[in-house]
């Protein structure tokens, strides 16, 4: 119920069945299984029903493809991420076992062969999926992760029946140099989030600094949530924002992280403001806040490394919008994000807990 991947689960158990096995075809049990899987689904059917299928809708626009042509360097975008997502080392060591199998291991095969063959029908395909819509569109490495571990289950049962004396030191070795790759890269990984001076492969215009650097998003905001308490504190003083002033949100990203480190921390309420589809789960969660109410002021932060002005979005939904404060994050002595702080003046009509079938998509 939880990840998308597991509707490849079934059609897999039936191809398996069907050229593999087929009399389990004409076994009850295997449709009660069925019925079991259909209960336990059915919360997402209703669900979807009560909400015009909008999951369909949202993931259908995130696999669309075709309007755009083949995309070469998105393939190989993919096929090298996945590599890297899954170890270069496992993946060779995957590949490496595929061969032996098929070449020399024919006896540890047939001896496993309806585990290998069922691993591989539940797999493979969510691998082979995620590459080909890499050749229409831009596919995230991490997509494939769980067909993965077939290969993994595969690669262990190959091992286990193949180990002997002579091969124990040869596996070791490898395996140690998987976790040696592994704390490296993570060494590293920590080093370029922290220290890494300026921006890494980034844009370095003004309004946008930082986009596309991905290590922003494991950096900085806690510091950035103190250093917003602090103008919040003098607007309260001020008058010009209440002690439940909203921030408003138009998009998920960043939205996730103003409500874990911004609003969490200050006990104010996150609005969400904008389409459906940019929105996702913060439409529902703001029938959990109460609504900006007519007149009432509101933040809006963005960004610069996912910038939007909010005039373009919120124009006609308050008398007055103003930047007000421009705060900078600095890794090694470089800026490297700018945060842009507005304030929304005076609500034109309550915005927050309406119905979601009246969001635009």
């Amino acid at each position: 119920m939880s990840k998308i991947h597991a509707i490849v689960l079934w059609p897999g158990f039936l191809a398996y069945c069907l050229f593999l096995q087929p009399q389990l075809l004409k076994k009850a049990s295997l449709y009660l299984s069925v019925l079991i899987t259909l209960i336990m689904l059915s919360p997402i059917w209703i669900w979807n029903q009560e909400y015009d299928f909008i999951t369909w809708k949202f993931h259908s626009q995130r696999v669309s493809l075709f309007h755009a042509g083949l995309q070469p360097h998105f393939f190989l975008q993919a096929f090298l991420g996945q590599i890297f997502y899954n170890n270069p080392l496992l993946v060779f060591l995957y590949v490496s076992i595929g061969i032996y199998l098929f070449k020399s291991g024919r006896a540890i095969f047939n001896n496993y062969r309806r585990e290998i063959c069922l691993l591989l029908f539940c797999g493979l395909p969510i691998i082979l999926i995620a590459t080909f819509l890499s050749l229409f569109k831009q596919v995230l490495p991490h997509w494939s992760g769980s067909g993965f571990f077939s290969f993994m289950l595969i690669s262990a049962i190959t091992i286990d029946q193949g180990l002997t004396q002579a091969t124990v030191p040869k596996i070791r070795k490898l395996f140690n140099s998987v976790l040696n790759f592994t704390f490296i890269i993570m060494i590293l990984a920590v080093l370029v989030i922290w220290f890494y001076p300026g921006n890494f492969f980034a844009i370095d215009h003004d309004k946008e600094l930082g986009k596309a650097d991905v290590t922003l998003d494991m950096i900085g905001w806690r510091e950035f949530g103190e250093e917003f308490a602090n103008l919040r504190q003098q607007d309260i003083q001020q008058k010009i924002m209440a002690n439940n002033s909203a921030i408003l949100v138009h998009k998920w990203f960043p939205a996730g992280h103003i409500l874990f480190y911004v609003a969490r921390p200050l006990d104010i309420p996150v609005i969400g403001s904008g389409r459906i589809t940019d929105l996702h789960k913060f439409a529902w969660l703001n029938h959990m806040q109460p609504e900006i109410k007519v007149n009432e002021n509101a933040y809006f932060i963005a960004p610069s490394n996912s910038y939007v002005d909010p005039k373009s979005i919120y124009q006609e939904d308050f008398k007055e919008i103003k930047l007000v404060k421009t705060l900078e994050q600095k890794r090694s002595g470089k800026v490297i994000r700018k945060w842009y702080i507005y304030h929304l003046l005076k609500a034109t009509h309550p915005i927050g807990r309406k119905a979601i079938k009246d969001y635009t998509e």
